[in-house]
């Protein structure tokens, strides 16, 4: 069992972490803008799914694939970018359509769905899993697995804590956006132009 010290400052970390810019925050904040508390929901569900996977993945040494061999990272990293700009285009090209709530929610399973999907696809966030938590096990403690499955947890519940907190909050601002048009197509607009270049971003990164 690690020290108190070291869960307290994992968790200061983690928090951080979560909190961040990046591919999995501007997609719950866009969804929970554009869709709804309930869709946000669960799409940080399946961000936290996507943590836990790759919490098994550094356990089971599977991520140690991203961080030997460039073919593998960049496979990963341009299915992430190719992802993130078919929501952008997808959300552009669907900005003129009917506004309404009922008609404009992608359904809680896709929302879930795409919200994996985007973790899954996110390679840094396996470096991260692979490389960062193991930095926190103490092997003279034992059970180094089960010391990296919990900082891996602990990771996970981090997220759901801010993306909930960003849901929250950005529901309340979606609800006023989505009763005018003109609004609803712009935020629509500027989401997909954020997808678009955070495709492009991560296109152009490096390690």
């Amino acid at each position: 069992m690690p020290t108190l010290h070291t869960l307290m400052v994992f968790a200061g970390i983690a928090l951080l972490f979560a909190a961040s810019p990046g591919p999995n925050f501007i997609y719950v904040l866009s969804r929970s803008i554009g869709h709804g508390r309930r869709e946000g929901l669960f799409s940080t569900l399946g961000i936290g799914t996507g943590a836990i996977v790759h919490t098994a993945a550094a356990v089971l040494g599977i991520s140690a694939l991203l961080t030997t061999s460039a073919i593998a990272f960049s496979l990963v990293k341009y299915a992430g970018a190719t992802y993130l700009i078919y929501l952008g285009i997808k959300t552009l090209v669907n900005r003129n359509r009917t506004v309404s709530l009922e008609s404009t929610r992608p359904g809680e399973f896709r929302a879930y769905r795409e919200g994996l999907i985007t973790m899954l696809l996110n390679p840094k966030a396996a470096l991260y899993y692979f490389s960062f938590l193991p930095q926190f096990v103490d092997p003279s403690l034992g059970h180094a697995s089960l010391q990296l499955t919990m900082f891996g947890l602990m990771q996970a519940l981090a997220g759901l804590i801010v993306y909930t907190l960003i849901v929250l909050l950005a529901g309340s601002v979606g609800e006023r956006i989505r009763k005018r048009r003109k609004l609803r197509q712009a935020q629509q607009w500027a989401t997909g132009c954020t997808y678009l270049a955070l495709g492009a971003t991560v296109t152009l990164s490096r390690r």
